[in-house]
């Protein structure tokens, strides 16, 4: 069990607890057999995971909703009018129906007094003297039919809720990356911000200009430091996005200024950063086993964080020494060879449970859970570096990865598929259709690789 429970036990009901905002969410009911139950722990805070981010979407929405009427008072008028009217003009009908039962002469254009002592006759009188009328009145005066429009057109905020929604449930039907629906949350999160700072609350405020505006404040933030694949990204996202709206009916057109160019973004020249020899063996001789262990699966099999987190027990082969399976990310089938290293680190390291995840950190934690990697390894890597006296020059533990690659790249220029399937990418054109990868000439580019790093024995 964690050493730190986020969750608190609950004795009476046999599950955990979760104490938010003074209302308390009771978790993994019926399915944890005491405090000591791991599973049931586990399957209670991924429980806790999901209600705090539906909680966290609902709050958002309604902070939206409660914003747009703080700055649209006049749109909150305008709605009280258009309510009075259409209230107004009910009445009316009504005041009429009994005036064509009581008074038919009078309906027929007669001669006959009009009844304006009746307070029910619908006279300008009688109508402007209750607030209904006033306001009816007013309403059909000033009312106009863009404004009319508004009132009911649906809050921005919800329909991004929405649209982000429908992307995680995308993800869910493994149609794409979890890691790719995350990115639809924050790159529309931004441009939930930027209509937010901008005053723009319903679908009727986001005229064409305002993509137009969107697009030139994004390209702005590049020279303030902002990466152009991140600008790129939330200009592709909010072109998207008006695309939906366009599918679903809340525009009448699609906005002339998304066109095709909308997200087009120059990218620079990709700089591939790589970790030295002599570098990782000042890190290694420093490093902890937990460490050593994080680093080979880094430099062995070119994980990430998120590769590490999603390891099973059935992906290893212990026995041949091989590790089996289809990246997370990309689905790509990726086989490596381990070394004598990493074998005896993953049995040392290797939870006990069939059914968990392969490793966890040394607090009991995943590595990986719901699209999001812990930043315990990343942390830990750092401060070894620091440690080691080297200067990091925008270097991370995810370059471990770039490094096996370079160095398989380099040592092996007859054969330049090997660093791809290193990484698992991809085979280009139609040929993935037709034949499986042969892991051979990997196998062999793994041993050189051992070689070449000269990273020493467990101790």
């Amino acid at each position: 069990m964690p050493r730190k429970f986020e969750l608190t036990w609950f004795a009476p009901r046999k599950c955990w607890k979760k104490k938010r905002k003074g209302q308390v969410h009771y978790l993994g009911q019926g399915r944890c057999s005491g405090k000591s139950d791991l599973r049931g722990y586990q399957a209670a805070l991924e429980e806790w995971n999901q209600l705090e981010q539906k909680l966290e979407r609902e709050e958002q929405g309604t902070l939206v909703v409660q914003a747009g009427t703080e700055r649209n008072e006049s749109a909150q008028r305008m709605r009280q009018l258009h309510e009075s009217a259409r209230d107004g003009a009910d009445e009316l009908e009504r005041r009429g129906q009994r005036m064509n039962r009581d008074y038919p002469i009078v309906a027929m254009g007669g001669d006959i007094g009009l009844p304006e002592d009746d307070p029910e006759y619908p006279t300008r009188e009688n109508i402007e003297s209750t607030e209904f009328g006033r306001l009816g009145l007013a309403a059909v005066a000033d009312m106009t039919e863009e404004e009319a429009e508004g009132l009911e057109s649906p809050q921005i905020g919800t329909l991004i809720d929405e649209f982000v929604a429908f992307h995680f449930q995308r993800a869910d039907a493994k149609q794409i990356a979890q890691s790719t629906a995350l990115q639809y949350q924050t790159s529309m999160g931004a441009f939930k911000a930027w209509c937010e700072q901008k005053k723009l609350v319903t679908v009727a405020d986001l005229r064409p200009k305002c993509f137009a505006a969107y697009q030139i404040d994004m390209l702005k933030r590049i020279g303030n430091g902002s990466k152009q694949r991140t600008v790129r990204d939330r200009l592709l996202k909010a072109k998207q996005f008006a695309a939906w709206l366009y599918k679903h009916e809340h525009f009448k057109e699609m906005p002339r200024t998304v066109g095709s160019d909308y997200a087009s973004v120059k990218q620079d020249r990709p700089a591939p950063k790589h970790w030295e020899i002599s570098e990782l063996r000042k890190i290694w001789e420093l490093a902890t086993d937990e460490l050593r262990l994080y680093m080979l699966l880094g430099l062995n099999c070119g994980y990430t964080l998120a590769d590490m987190g999603t390891l099973q027990h059935e992906h290893v082969d212990f026995e041949k020494g091989v590790i089996q399976r289809t990246r997370h990310k990309t689905s790509i089938p990726q086989v490596h060879k381990l070394w004598p290293e990493t074998i005896e680190l993953l049995k040392k390291r290797k939870t006990k449970a069939a059914d968990d995840v392969l490793l966890r950190s040394r607090r009991g934690d995943v590595l990986w859970q719901d699209g999001r990697t812990d930043t315990y390894v990343s942390i830990l890597f750092r401060d070894q570096v620091i440690e080691a006296g080297i200067n990091r020059d925008g270097r991370s533990f995810r370059h471990l990865r770039s490094t096996g690659a370079n160095l398989i790249e380099q040592a092996n220029p007859e054969h330049p598929h090997l660093s791809s399937q290193y990484l698992a990418h991809g085979e280009g054109g139609v040929k993935k259709h037709y034949t499986l990868p042969a892991f051979g000439p990997m196998f062999r580019a793994l041993d050189g690789l051992r070689e070449e790093l000269g990273l020493g024995g467990i101790e």
